[in-house]
């Protein structure tokens, strides 16, 4: 319940930022990825104005001079000051922090207070890759769902469309700031648009989905020993013509019908979020903020996706 309302929370105060700082020439795209380093550091940190900083300048570092950039290493160190310097305002003021819902803190109650240098080391470390992993891929399907959505009228109304009769659902007086993680599921279409965002730019399907063979076995005259490494190329499929017709367009509406969709998941057609056992946890957490943020937007903004450069290329 927390996690949802720091998503809708958010979503709205960054609209609201938007209607007053953004101007028509600016690219929105840029002044986003700020939010939902924010919001993450939020969820892992709890009070992570400071952790929230220092990812932002971490990921920016990556993206001008790649990941082995010496500011990457000095902003590790910045973090692990952070770290070590709320850990020692959680012992000595625990009342303060009680209640809240964070990594963090579950981290503290776990340790009893005693973590030593070893264990806040591997915190430091966990957290960030954490923050990094989210960070990226939340990105990526963020900015291509909204340059999918945007560049179809007849699919950005009916976002909005759903959106609204959600909200009239819930009775007068009701606003994004109300809707809970149940509704925020219950956004067919808008949920539709992130599957299909995933299925068509996420790397991470493709490049990690890794078993092992727990038995000798045979396919299409192939022999695979046991213990061998079996790598998916989910890939294959999501842009296979044969199980997506039309695999390179945008059609959320392939996911509307639940019946079809849960098939379509069963069978492994669509493994967008992974399958089974080795399923992604995040899932809910990325559906809840990007449906949140996406929800806030579509009812605030319109946006045109041209662009100054050559050939309309996105910045």
């Amino acid at each position: 319940a927390r996690a949802t309302r720091i998503f809708v929370d958010s979503s709205e105060e960054f609209c609201d930022r938007m209607e007053k700082e953004i101007t028509p020439d600016q690219n929105v795209f840029e002044i986003l990825w700020t939010y939902v380093v924010q919001t993450n550091a939020d969820m892992l940190y709890g009070e992570g104005e400071n952790a929230g900083r220092i990812v932002c300048k971490t990921i920016d570092s990556i993206n001008k001079d790649g990941l082995f950039a010496p500011q990457v290493r000095e902003a590790g160190d910045d973090l692990r000051v952070v770290l070590d310097k709320s850990y020692l305002e959680r012992k000595a003021n625990p009342e303060r922090f009680e209640g809240e819902d964070s990594l963090f803190e579950e981290f503290f109650k776990l340790s009893g207070g005693k973590a030593d240098e070893e264990m806040l080391q591997g915190l430091q470390q966990f957290m960030l890759t954490l923050q990094l992993a989210a960070n990226g891929n939340q990105l990526v399907t963020i900015r291509w769902l909204m340059s999918h959505v945007y560049a179809d009228p007849a699919i950005l109304e009916g976002v909005r469309g759903e959106v609204l009769a959600k909200i009239a659902e819930k009775g007068e007086g009701t606003t994004i700031r109300d809707l809970k993680l149940d509704d925020l599921l219950d956004l067919t279409l808008t949920n539709a648009c992130i599957t299909e965002a995933v299925r068509l730019h996420s790397d991470i399907p493709s490049k990690l989905t890794l078993r092992q063979a727990e038995e000798d076995m045979e396919f299409q005259g192939y022999q695979i020993p046991k213990g061998s490494t079996i790598f998916l190329y989910a890939d294959a499929v999501h842009k296979d013509d044969k199980y997506f017709p039309d695999a390179s367009g945008f059609c959320p509406h392939r996911y509307t019908n639940k019946e079809t969709f849960n098939k379509m998941q069963m069978d492994r057609e669509i493994v967008t979020f992974g399958h089974g056992r080795k399923r992604c946890t995040g899932e809910l957490h990325a559906r809840a903020q990007i449906t949140a943020l996406l929800a806030s937007f579509v009812l605030r903004f319109d946006m045109t996706l041209e662009t100054d450069s050559p050939g309309n290329k996105m910045p």
